[in-house]
This record gives C-alpha cells, structure tokens and sequence, in this order.
C-alpha cells in the first residue's frame, strides 16, 4: 500500500527472514526491488547516522 501512496519504501534484507530461503531470495531480488530500496542493516544506520549529524 506505501508503494501506492508513492511512500518510499525501505527493506533491510538482513533482519528478516522466511523459512523458504529460495523464496527469500525471490522476494528480495525481484519482487521487492521493483517496490522498495533494498538495503542491509549496516547501510541504514550508516545513512541513518548521517542523516542524524545535520
């Protein structure tokens, strides 16, 4: 629904996982990239912190 909304949308690929690893895999490597920025955990609180020090 975010996407909808043109929010941007932001997946830390690292904190969550499924069960499936194959479909994990899918979802962050397809289906999610096209809808959100995929990111790991060290690149958001990298960004994070720089956004914080303004």
């Amino acid at each position: 629904m975010g996407a909808d909304r043109a929010y941007r949308l932001l997946v830390l690929a690292d904190v969550w996982d499924d069960p499936d690893p194959p479909l994990h895999r899918t979802l962050i490597d397809s289906v999610l990239l096209m809808q959100a920025d995929i990111l790991d955990l060290a690149a958001f609180e990298s960004a994070a912190g720089a956004v914080s020090t303004r």
